[in-house]
């Protein structure tokens, strides 16, 4: 996280109201309540590198296009409390093969109403990874840990617009490429129920 998104965070947190507001135009989600997130990537890299190695060795410079899914279901336990499961699916595609990334995980937020249309959330996440890389690699289980900052826009009582940064580590070996850190951010639609 960069010192400016850092700012911006403390900034957007310093201006929360310690109550909620009682009106009727407060969209935000109440104890009880259901949202489902969804957020779709697609992402072309053109790398640059060699491409051209001895066999057993892995190239540097493959095209790459990958295409992610990931869907979260959250319960409201209390006005700021949510708890909730996502899903997520990663197809890659490159020049020497295809490979499929899954994981499956629990996240907990909490909460914090902005306005009557805004929340921002921020918690951690857990989640089971399985890579299945093809190419001779056997599919690979780990368990990933990481956390999330995200703010929801009410558009409706029941559709928001979603914005999420987030950080994921995940201890793979070092003969599929070691450790790997990823930062994300993404773009998505909720809905209420």
């Amino acid at each position: 996280m960069t010192c400016r998104s850092l700012c911006l965070l403390l900034l957007l947190v310093g201006c929360a109201s310690p109550k909620r507001t009682s009106s009727r135009d407060d969209w935000n989600p109440k104890a009880g309540d259901n949202v489902i997130q969804a957020f779709v990537r697609y992402v072309y890299a053109d790398n640059e590198g060699d491409d051209d190695v001895a066999e057993g060795e892995t190239p540097t410079g493959l095209d790459q296009e990958a295409l992610t899914v990931d869907t979260d279901f959250g319960y409201f336990l209390s006005d700021r409390s949510e708890l909730g499961f996502s899903l997520d699916g990663i197809w890659i595609n490159n020049e020497i093969d295809d490979s499929y990334t899954g994981a499956a995980g629990v996240f907990y937020n909490l909460n914090f109403a902005l306005g009557p249309r805004t929340t921002l959330y921020v918690g951690p996440e857990v989640l089971w990874v399985r890579l299945d890389s093809g190419g001779g690699v056997d599919k690979v289980d780990e368990i990933a840990y990481g956390g999330r900052i995200g703010l929801r826009f009410w558009f409706t009582p029941a559709v928001s617009f979603l914005v999420e940064p987030s950080y994921l580590f995940t201890p793979y070996d070092d003969d599929i490429g070691g450790d790997q850190d990823q930062f994300t951010f993404k773009l998505g639609v909720g809905v209420k129920f």
